[in-house]
């Protein structure tokens, strides 16, 4: 389906396209793009053949509370991106594929799919594996996140020591993801708040990026490793470093990058190393836009979540 489309345009250099990850999804996400687009609904159905599950019903009809629930949320980020990209290209809003992809946790398998490196069957096989497994490690190890804005990260770290609580990501200078069990979590949040942190609940299921996600990671390796990966042209950013990524260390990244922090400010550096001017967020939300604004100046940047952003995207060859 996409991948062989991505594949077949040409590349446009320094330009990248992002994909969000989980706490992006809102109730009724991907509506207008299901109801306007024949292919859309082709990719729901095929989708929920795949997965096993309603996913028309589960964009557009689920509850806030529902859609939080990683075995819901993942799979419908996924496709709401990938039905936004789909649009976009279709009614000839993009003609090229991008120099580099990146997405941020979940959003890492959308850029590999978009890339070539795995099929649409391939990639929903891996998420619905994947937000099963996480959901069981949240379910025995009740658990959260929360952002921590106005400190920075080392300062972060020395609250965290011994105190059974992580860093999940580095999302921008001054905005760190931090989880760890409920109690766990409420005290170091007390102290961050002393020192002059602001703490913000997170719309997920538990603590992402953490060892307490040990068991998910053991149980997707062997799911994981009967997949083949695909060479592609185009280059993905790792979650786990922010540089590009190997196709000899895809595997190992998606089996590592559950219990390890998301580096996505380092991904945001390497865009500017590799001075790219033009960005396009695909999918809910934009909180992946936003936060590339605040890491620089000097980029062109665009989210593509609802069909009038695609009808007011400017092509640009």
């Amino acid at each position: 389906m996409l991948h062989n489309i991505t594949q077949s345009l040409p590349i446009k250099d320094k330009t990248c396209w992002l994909f969000p990850g989980q706490g992006a999804q809102y109730p009724g996400m991907a509506k207008e793009f299901v109801e306007y687009d024949n292919d859309v609904k082709k990719l729901f159905d095929l989708a929920s053949e795949i997965t096993n599950k309603d996913l028309t019903n589960i964009l557009l009809n689920s509850s806030d509370d529902e859609l939080q629930k990683t075995t819901f949320a993942q799979l419908a980020i996924f496709i709401h991106s990938i039905a936004a990209l789909i649009v976009a290209i279709k009614y000839k809003k993009i003609n090229y594929s991008p120099e580099f992809v990146a997405g941020h946790s979940l959003g890492e398998y959308t850029a590999l799919y978009v890339a070539g490196h795995f099929t649409l069957e391939e990639s929903l096989t891996m998420i619905d594996a994947r937000s099963e497994a996480m959901q069981e490690a949240c379910d025995k190890h009740p658990s959260t996140m929360c952002a921590v804005v106005k400190l920075q990260r080392h300062i972060i770290e020395k609250e965290l020591t011994d105190n059974n609580v992580w860093i999940c990501n580095e999302n921008a200078q001054g905005n760190i993801t931090i989880g760890g069990k409920i109690t766990d979590l409420e005290n170091i949040k007390s102290k961050l708040i002393q020192i002059g942190g602001r703490c913000l609940p997170l719309k997920v299921a538990g603590a992402f990026h953490t060892p307490l996600m040990i068991d998910a990671s053991v149980k997707l390796t062997n799911t994981f490793n009967i997949i083949e990966v695909k060479s592609s042209k185009i280059k993905t950013l790792s979650n786990i470093t922010g540089k590009i990524l190997p196709k000899d260390s895809i595997k190992t990244e998606l089996i590592d990058q559950i219990i390890s922090p998301v580096e996505w400010l380092k991904t945001m550096e390497t865009l500017k190393r590799n001075n790219v001017t033009d960005v396009l967020e695909f999918g809910p939300g934009k909180v992946l836009s936003n936060l590339l604004r605040r890491t620089t100046q000097d980029i062109d940047i665009v989210n593509i979540d609802k069909l009038s952003d695609i009808e007011n995207l400017e092509l640009k060859r």
